[in-house]
C-alpha cells in the first residue's frame, strides 16, 4: 500500500476501496459454493495437514459476505444524495434495476436453458431490487435513517422468531426442528425485511461519513478485518454446530461489518489501494452472479479436485471479466442511456405542461 493520497470529498462521486472490498466478497462467496478439494485428506494421520482441512471448513461464510454487500449496496445507493434535497426517481430507478436485471435476465436464461436457474444466488439480487424501489419513498419522507434502521432491526427479529419459530426452538433444545438456517429460507419479502436493518447500515454510514475525520492506521484495519473474519467464521460454526440460524447471527454480524467497512473507507482517503483489487472489483457483480454457472461448465470439461482447485478459481475470475465486458458494461451503458432519455423526456414533459398552463390562464 502507497501512501499516495485518495481522499474523498463531499463533492467525490466514488469511494476508493470499495470495489477491492467487493471483489474480496465475491470471491469468498465463489469460495463458499465450490466443493472442498482438501475433503480428500480429511482422514490423514498428519496432524497439520488435518487442522489445514478443519480450516477450510469454516473459514468462508458466504451470507456474511452477502450482508456486507447490503450494506455497501446502502452505502452507495446513499452516497451521492447524501446533502441533496431531492433527485431524479425515474432516472435512479431505471439505471439502478436494468444495471443490475439486464445481465440477471441474460444469465438468468442461459441458466434456464440447461435447467441451473436454481444455482444462482439470485435472492440476494431480488432484496436489493427492493431496497432500489423503496428509496426514493424514503428520501422523499426525509425519514430519520437511524430511528428507520432501529425499527428494522427490531422488526427483522419479530419476522424471523414469528415465521422461523422452528429455528428458535432447533437452537434451544440443540436438535433439528425442521432445523433450516439459511438466511433467505423464508422467501424474498421476509428476507427482504430482514435483511433491510442490514442495507439501512449502510445507509446511515453514508450520511455520517463526511464527519469522520480520524486516521486509521493498517493495524486498526487489520485489527478490524480479523474481527469481522472471526465473527463470519463464528455465525457459520454455530449454523451448522448450534443450530442458531444465519437469520439470528448476521444481522448482529452487520453492526460489526458497518464499523469495519468505515475503516476501509477511512484508511483509503489516505492509502491508495491496489489497482489489480479496484480493477477486479469493477466486475465483482459478474464474479459473484455468474460463478456457479461457470463452475458447473468447467466441470464438464475438467475434473475438479486440489490438483485443479485454483485453475478453477483463475479460470472462473478470468470467465467472469469477460461476462462483464459483454454482459455487465454494455448493461451499465444501456442504463445510463436509458436514464438521460426518460429524464430528458420527463423535463420537456412538465416544461410543455407547464407552458399549457401559463397559455390556458392567459386566455
Amino acid at each position: 500500500m502507497s501512501s499516495s493520497p485518495a481522499i474523498a470529498t463531499k463533492k467525490t462521486k466514488w469511494i476508493y476501496g470499495l470495489d477491492s472490498i467487493r471483489l474480496v466478497l465475491a470471491v469468498i462467496v465463489m469460495l463458499a459454493h465450490f466443493p472442498n478439494p482438501f475433503d480428500a485428506f480429511e482422514n490423514s494421520q498428519n496432524l497439520i495437514i488435518k487442522t489445514l482441512v478443519s480450516v477450510s471448513h469454516i473459514l468462508f461464510c458466504g451470507p456474511a459476505a452477502v450482508i456486507a454487500f447490503f450494506v455497501i449496496s446502502g452505502f452507495v445507493i446513499h452516497f451521492p444524495y447524501r446533502n441533496k434535497d431531492k433527485f431524479d426517481v425515474t432516472g435512479f430507478l431505471i439505471r439502478r434495476i436494468f444495471r443490475i436485471g439486464i445481465p440477471l435476465l441474460i444469465v438468468g436464461f442461459i441458466a434456464s436453458y440447461y435447467n441451473y436457474f436454481n444455482t444462482l444466488p439470485v435472492w440476494s439480487l431480488y432484496c436489493e431490487m427492493i431496497y432500489y424501489v423503496i428509496y426514493p419513498l424514503l428520501f422523499i419522507s426525509k425519514v430519520n435513517w437511524k430511528k428507520l434502521f432501529i425499527f428494522s432491526f427490531i422488526l427483522s427479529y419479530a419476522v424471523i422468531l414469528i415465521f422461523n419459530w422452528d429455528s428458535f426452538l432447533s437452537f434451544i433444545q440443540h436438535k433439528n426442528i425442521n432445523f433450516d438456517g439459511g438466511y433467505q429460507s423464508l422467501g424474498t419479502i421476509p428476507t427482504a425485511i430482514i435483511g433491510l436493518p442490514c442495507w439501512l447500515l449502510g445507509v446511515t454510514l453514508a450520511g455520517e461519513i463526511d464527519k469522520k475525520r480520524s486516521i486509521v492506521n493498517f493495524k486498526t484495519l487489520i485489527l478490524y478485518r480479523t474481527v469481522v473474519l472471526a465473527a463470519s467464521i463464528a455465525s457459520l460454526i454455530a449454523m451448522f454446530h448450534f443450530y442458531l440460524s444465519y437469520m439470528y447471527t448476521l444481522n448482529i454480524f452487520a453492526l460489526l461489518a458497518v464499523k469495519w467497512i468505515e475503516k476501509e473507507i477511512v484508511y483509503y482517503r489516505a492509502n491508495k489501494p491496489l489497482s489489480v483489487l479496484e480493477f477486479c472489483g469493477k466486475f465483482s457483480y459478474s464474479l459473484y452472479l455468474c460463478h456457479i454457472l461457470v463452475f458447473l461448465a468447467l466441470s464438464n470439461y475438467f475434473s475438479f479436485s486440489a490438483a485443479t482447485y485454483f485453475m478453477f478459481i483463475f479460470a472462473t475470475i478470468a470467465i467472469s471479466y469477460l461476462i462483464y465486458l459483454t454482459i455487465e458494461l454494455p448493461s451499465h451503458k444501456i442504463a445510463q442511456y436509458l436514464s438521460t432519455l426518460f429524464s430528458k423526456s420527463l423535463k420537456e414533459s412538465k416544461k410543455i405542461r407547464k407552458e399549457t398552463s401559463i397559455d390556458t390562464k392567459g386566455v
